[in-house]
């Protein structure tokens, strides 16, 4: 065995935490709606993404990845540099976001294991909620966020050597806080804090198409039971 390492670091964009219409970020959807697309897109600062990844082992694969920067704002756009009062309050329109996870993969005779966990810290967040404030009301973005899953799958044709395609049943069981943490102004909510157990199956046709149903049972801490939902898919990749 020989241990294998492979490294990556990105200069990106970052994401847009404030637009023409206000503050994007919140508890209930967190930094989703911050992605930028394409051409469209626009960078006051710049964020650094790394990533390390250890394939020194036959069928596991293992990583660590971590992000940091500030989100963009439209607020700077056309303020003069003299204007110390107005950058001051742009300046309130920025979140720093700090994200640090791990996940590994492991195939074994048939048997797929794989998980992720992430957390991210999310400064100025206090600022951020009571400038992106509407109808009086400030808005509920969290100081820190956490997420991780765990699932497990086996190939059922994988004893049929004569068998190329693949038929998976899985369960993967996941969670995620958007509000783990939260600046003084605003209370913890619970419905942000969700539990999801998933299960289901995938077919692998041929390589790079698959067709995957599944049923998720969703439940959140103010939840008195599970709600579940189905899903229908097919996928190709190239």
């Amino acid at each position: 065995m020989q241990a294998s390492l492979k490294y990556q670091l990105y200069v990106v964009n970052g994401l847009n935490g404030y637009d023409a219409n206000g503050g994007v970020f919140s508890g209930s959807k967190a930094l989703r709606d911050g992605r930028q697309s394409g051409a469209e897109s626009y960078s006051f600062s710049p964020s650094l993404a790394g990533r390390i990844e250890f394939y020194g082992i036959r069928n596991l694969r293992a990583g660590i990845s971590i992000y940091s920067g500030k989100s963009q704002s439209y607020a700077y756009k056309g303020l003069n540099k003299d204007s110390v009062e107005l950058r001051r309050r742009a300046d309130s329109s920025v979140v720093s976001i700090s994200m640090i996870g791990g996940d590994v993969r492991y195939v074994f005779e048939g048997i797929q294991l794989r998980g992720q966990v992430y957390y991210t810290m999310l400064g100025n967040t206090k600022q951020y909620n009571m400038f992106t404030a509407k109808d009086g009301k400030y808005n509920d973005l969290g100081s820190a966020m956490i997420g991780y899953y765990g699932e497990i799958g086996y190939n059922v044709f994988r004893p049929l050597s004569s068998m190329k395609s693949e038929l998976i049943p899985f369960v993967r069981y996941e969670v995620y806080d958007t509000h783990y943490a939260v600046p003084d102004i605003i209370s913890q909510n619970k419905g942000y804090h969700n539990t999801i157990i998933t299960t289901g199956v995938t077919y692998s046709l041929t390589k790079g198409s698959v067709l995957k149903a599944d049923v998720q049972l969703r439940k959140s801490k103010l939840d008195n039971s599970y709600h579940k939902i189905l899903n229908l898919g097919f996928g190709i990749m190239f």
